[in-house]
């Protein structure tokens, strides 16, 4: 995250950070169901929608908690660049199996289980991102986001 993104030094509005003045008529923070946004493939290198996750309440969590659009891009764009494969590691998934002599095909599936493999490996760095942004900004806002495989 360089630079950090401007979402982290954006100051909470007043009824975040202090409550609502007395008296003041200020929509209450209730509890809100679970939202998810499914990823366009396996893995976090193909990325996701980006659209704001669907609700069913009436208005939406992220505009009475200062999450904007741009917000949201930006921590989905975040997730898909830390779980892409760097340069260097397409080039070993890529070079290993020439050196190995198993052909074309062999190269190719080979190739592709060793990115399998390296993309597995992302679990970690992915995670201590969504860890960063639920400590820099969404605990702030009174949520918390979770990066889930599912089946």
């Amino acid at each position: 995250l360089n630079p950090p993104p401007m979402s982290f030094s954006r100051p909470l509005p007043i009824h975040l950070h202090q409550g609502p003045p007395p008296g003041a008529i200020v929509p209450a923070f209730a509890p809100f169901p679970p939202m998810r946004l499914f990823s366009h493939g396996e893995t976090l290198d193909k990325g996701f929608p980006v659209l704001l996750p669907a609700c069913s309440v009436p208005v939406h969590p992220f505009s009475q908690r200062d999450v904007q659009e741009g917000d949201w891009t930006r921590f989905l764009e975040d997730l898909q660049i830390r779980g892409r494969l760097t340069g260097g590691e397409r080039v070993v998934s890529n070079g290993l199996p020439l050196t190995m002599s198993v052909g074309f095909i062999g190269g190719l599936l080979l190739t592709r289980g060793i990115e399998k493999k390296m993309k597995r490996k992302k679990n970690g760095p992915v995670g201590e991102l969504v860890d960063i942004w639920n400590e820099h900004f969404f605990h702030s806002r009174r949520m918390h986001v979770i990066l889930a495989h599912g089946p």
